[in-house]
Order: structure tokens, then C-alpha cells, then sequence
């Protein structure tokens, strides 16, 4: 170093100092990821009169080995444009509110896209689906582990699960049951077979993809119920080795989350459009179900009806309600009373048209319609049916043993319930083309030629 020094002293306009550059970096994409890179920038000046013009941007040159750049601006192993986008550091802006802002206060709930509504009115159904099928099947496998109940009802339960697809159609005949595995050791491989299209583990798997949509909407407790529901119906040990009673362990376990998960909608969810349409999945599906539990059990008189009525009991979950009522024999009119006529009990028929109707009335309509709309006259007269059933279309039996003022409500209401729905999606969950909110809804005017 001295003697640098005194060569320098000696002749200093030979030798030029140059500060060492403490290079920036800069990301580069490579093989699959991200590096980070040194960088080395030239600028370009362009000569204006007495002075200089210099261009906003230039060229840079990146690498791996900061050394390299030191040598020559045009080594390193890649370019990348530099733009500069202002004469000066750029002054920093957040669109966050200052301190001290008071929030305009707004009520939520006309802002909802066709989609999210669609599928917030397919995570109802799909919620009453499950729920359905695990009360049916959970009602069976009691009565197989001598549970309540006798075997008289058993035909009945097995064409009803068998016609909701939980079970092999072949057990619900005579004549073919006997070639096929016992039922008890076969059960529980088709309810957590992943094959059955329309078996319960197929539909909770539908049930958590549809959750999965709409997530966002759902509080942290509701996606962790629906997550949990998911989880649990995934058993650890092989299907084949699976037991009714821990069947019907799981079955419980899997009533009482759907139970947890109701109960965090009603309490939980304010009461916007997203909750009415989950709302009115619920009600479809519910009444739905129970319209064909009522004409699978106790449609066909016969002479073991008591358990009939107690497996309908207990599938509706109204065991309690009707004892409390009653405290006698089981009977026909009350049981049907309390599943199909009674307005205060959630469970029954009535109580599903009548909320659904509710929720039809607040929903966004033409302004300019005068009559009610397609869905509201159908949910309308189908609640109407059931209130204007008399005693004798409960419970009379014909001279062909036939209840004929049952059948034709069962019958009329079943036909209305898909229409219903159909009505709804076709006005408010279709969602081909632009999105659009459900406000945005308008009469169409009629053209005449």
C-alpha cells in the first residue's frame, strides 16, 4: 500500500478511484422457483444544448456472482428492463382510512351474486340430504341391534333406503335378497363404499365440495363442523371390517354435527338473501324427505302399524314431542297430525311450506307485478293443500284399503316440491353469461307483434 501511494503521488493523473459498489438484487425465475440475483443498471443520456437528458430506464444486467459485473456492464448472464416511473421517491398512499374516520353505517344483504346464492341453496340441500339419509338409515340400524321397535317394520325400511339409493336394490326383493349377504354384515360397506353414487358418503363428499364454494360465507365454526362431518365419514380401519354398532356410533356422532351446524346458521348467519337461500334449500329437502318417509311408512295400511308409526316417529325426531302430547298407544291421526299438519313442530310438512313461503315474500321481485310470481304460487298452493286436509283425508281408509285423501296430498305435494325449485333456480341461480347481483332483477316487458 505505501508504495501504491507514492506511485500515485508521483503521477495521479494516471490512475482513477471508483467506489465499490454494494450491488442490489433483484428476483429471477429459475428452474421452478425464485432467486435472488445481483444487478448491475445502465443508463443512457442524451445530450440536450449544455447539458444532458437522461432516459427513464435503461438496461440491467443480473447475475448470480456479483463479481462478474464489476468487469463490464455487459457481462452476467440475463437482462431485464428497468423502468423508472417518477422524478423522485414515490410518496407512500394507503387507501386504508385515516385515523379518526367514521365508517358509514350499512345494512348487508341485496349484494349477492346468482352463484354464491345457488350455491348457498345447494349447501342447504345438501345439508338435509345427509341428514335425511343418516335419520333413515340410523332408524334401520337401531331396529337390526334391537333397539325400539320389532322386525314388522324392517320391509318398510329397507324399500325406503333402498329407494334412496343407501342400499342394494336387491335386498327390497323377496325373491333376490336371499342370494345377497346378510344385511347386517353388508350395511355398513355400502354406506362408506365412495363408489355408491347416491350413498352417504358420496353425499357428504358433495356436501363439503359445496361448502368449499362458498366458504367465505360461512363462519369459522360452520366450516369446521362441515370439515369435521368430512373427516369422520373417512374411517380409518377397512370398510370390511366396519360393525353395525360402530355404524350407528358414527351415525350419531354425524346427526349431532348436522344438529351443531343448523344451530350456527340460525344463531349465527344475519338475515340477508344468503340465508334465506340456504334457508329455502333446507325447507325443499326437508319436506321432501318427509313426504317420502310418510308414504313409504305409513301410507299402506296394515296390520303392523304401531311400529311403523314409531319408526316415522323417530325419523322425524318427534319421539318426545308426541309422548309429551299424548302418553298413549301410538295412533295414526296424531302421529300424522304432528308430521304433516302441525305448523309448530319444525319437523313436520307444513312447517317447511310455510317458512318457505315466508322467505319467497322477501325475495327481490319485479316492481312492476301486480300478481305473485310462479314460485310463490306454487309454494302457496302446496302449503294450502296440507292446511285444508281434513281428519278424514288423514286417516280414512277406503273400501280398497286405501288412504285415497293421503295418497293425492303426498302425491299433489311431491309433484310441486321439485317445480318449486326449479322455479326458484330458473329465476334466481341462473347464472349463464355476465354475473349479476340479485337486485338487479327485472321484469322482462312482453313484446306484441
Amino acid at each position: 500500500m505505501k508504495e501504491l501511494k507514492q506511485r500515485i503521488l508521483a503521477r495521479p493523473g494516471d490512475y482513477v478511484a471508483q467506489e465499490r459498489v454494494q450491488r442490489s438484487t433483484a428476483p429471477v425465475w429459475l428452474k421452478n422457483r425464485t432467486e435472488s440475483w445481483s444487478v448491475a443498471l445502465r443508463t443512457y443520456l442524451v445530450s440536450s444544448g449544455r447539458s444532458y437528458l437522461c432516459l427513464p430506464g435503461g438496461l440491467s444486467r443480473v447475475s448470480p456472482d456479483p463479481s462478474v459485473l464489476d468487469l463490464s456492464i455487459s457481462t452476467g448472464e440475463g437482462s431485464k428492463d428497468v423502468w423508472v416511473l417518477a422524478a423522485g421517491p414515490v410518496a407512500p398512499i394507503s387507501l386504508l382510512k385515516p385515523p379518526g374516520y367514521i365508517q358509514e353505517l350499512k345494512r348487508s344483504g341485496a349484494e349477492l351474486p346468482s352463484r354464491v346464492a345457488d350455491n348457498l341453496f345447494w349447501l342447504g340441500r345438501q345439508v338435509e340430504r345427509t341428514e335425511g339419509a343418516a335419520r333413515l338409515l340410523r332408524t334401520f340400524v337401531n331396529r337390526l341391534l334391537g333397539e325400539g321397535g320389532s322386525s314388522a317394520e324392517h320391509p318398510l325400511l329397507v324399500r325406503s333406503l333402498a329407494e334412496l339409493g343407501q342400499i342394494e336394490p336387491g335386498y327390497a326383493v323377496d325373491s333376490i335378497r336371499a342370494q345377497l349377504p346378510p344385511i347386517e354384515v353388508a350395511l355398513p360397506r355400502m354406506v362408506f363404499d365412495p363408489t355408491e353414487t347416491f350413498g352417504l358418503r358420496a353425499i357428504i363428499h358433495r356436501l363439503n365440495r359445496t361448502a368449499s364454494m362458498v366458504r367465505e360465507r360461512l363462519s369459522l365454526d360452520s366450516w369446521r363442523l362441515i370439515n369435521r362431518i368430512y373427516h369422520e365419514f373417512e374411517p380409518d380401519e377397512s370398510i370390511e371390517e366396519f360393525e353395525l354398532t360402530q355404524l350407528q356410533q358414527t351415525l350419531n356422532v354425524l346427526i349431532t354435527d348436522l344438529s351443531a351446524f343448523s344451530g350456527l346458521v340460525a344463531e349465527g348467519m344475519t338475515r340477508t338473501l344468503g340465508w334465506r337461500f340456504l334457508d329455502i334449500g333446507r325447507r325443499l329437502e326437508r319436506a321432501m324427505h318427509t313426504v317420502f318417509a310418510i308414504h313409504n311408512l305409513l301410507l299402506p295400511p296394515d296390520d303392523h302399524e304401531v311400529p311403523a308409526l314409531e319408526a316415522a316417529l323417530e325419523f322425524g325426531d318427534c319421539v318426545l314431542t308426541y309422548r309429551s302430547r299424548y302418553m298413549t298407544t301410538l295412533q295414526l291421526a296424531p302421529v300424522l297430525d304432528l308430521l304433516v299438519t302441525d305448523e309448530t313442530n319444525p319437523r313436520s310438512l307444513a312447517y317447511q311450506l310455510a317458512r318457505t313461503v315466508e322467505h319467497l315474500d322477501q325475495l327481490p321481485r319485479e316492481t312492476n307485478s301486480a300478481l305473485r310470481s310462479q314460485e310463490q304460487r306454487l309454494g302457496m298452493a302446496a302449503l294450502h293443500a296440507v292446511r285444508m286436509l281434513s281428519a278424514e283425508d288423514l286417516v280414512g281408509v277406503h273400501t280398497n284399503n286405501e288412504r285415497r285423501g293421503l295418497d293425492r296430498l303426498l302425491t299433489r305435494v311431491s309433484a310441486m316440491l321439485p317445480k318449486l325449485a326449479d322455479a326458484i333456480s330458473h329465476k334466481y341461480l341462473i347464472h349463464a353469461g355476465i354475473p349479476k347481483q340479485l337486485t338487479e332483477i327485472r321484469a322482462t316487458p312482453n313484446k306484441t307483434n
